[in-house]
């Protein structure tokens, strides 16, 4: 006695999309490095960030956001009632 398994359409239509999603996930990371490389030339050309002025400026900025990011003060906080 063979029992056959009873697919609906629906759900073979479900099995498939999810299959597919699954080999979309699989396959993005080495496109989106293929991506990142396709990319490499053009950065190491440009030289961009390694002017004397762009360095400066980007140490200004990195000190401006750890003095603003940075606690000078804390102050002193009571959950007691003053009466």
């Amino acid at each position: 006695m063979e029992k056959k398994i009873k697919i609906k359409k629906t759900e073979f239509v479900l099995l498939v999309i999810v299959i597919v999603q699954s080999l979309l996930l699989m396959n993005m990371a080495v496109a989106h490095s293929y991506m990142i490389h396709q990319t490499d030339d053009l950065v190491q050309m440009s030289g961009i960030l390694n002017t004397k002025e762009n360095k400066s400026a980007i140490n200004f900025v990195m000190k401006l956001l750890k003095a603003f990011l940075s606690i000078k003060q804390i102050g002193i906080v009571s959950a007691d009632e003053e009466n």
